[in-house]
């Protein structure tokens, strides 16, 4: 699985970062913290992705939002928010060099 990182999208004011099937989107002109955080957290889905797969992720993130009733916080965003401390591995490092998250 190939995931495209995009560094300087743009996004609504609303949206920091975002990962679609192929895509992680992160907004422009963020500081270097704040965009390494957004980074890990926007790993969080990547992995996720991995594991439900295009559908199921879509799937199951849509269906969370309205069982929770919450765009900002259920189980598979709370997954993601308890990544964003973490120290990036060799590999997140690389694919971020790339631009390319290769799973």
């Amino acid at each position: 699985m190939k995931v495209k990182i995009h560094k300087d999208a743009w996004l609504p004011p609303w949206l920091l970062g975002i990962v679609l099937p192929g895509h992680m989107l992160l907004r422009k002109k963020l500081s270097s913290e704040r965009l390494a955080r957004l980074y890990t957290h926007e790993l969080g889905h990547v992995y996720q992705l991995k594991r439900l797969g295009s559908w199921g992720y879509l799937k199951a993130h849509v269906s969370e939002m309205i069982q929770f009733r919450s765009f900002w916080h259920y189980p598979l965003e709370n997954e993601a928010k308890a990544q964003e401390y973490r120290h990036l591995t060799e590999k997140e490092l690389e694919w971020w060099d790339a631009g390319v998250i290769e799973l």
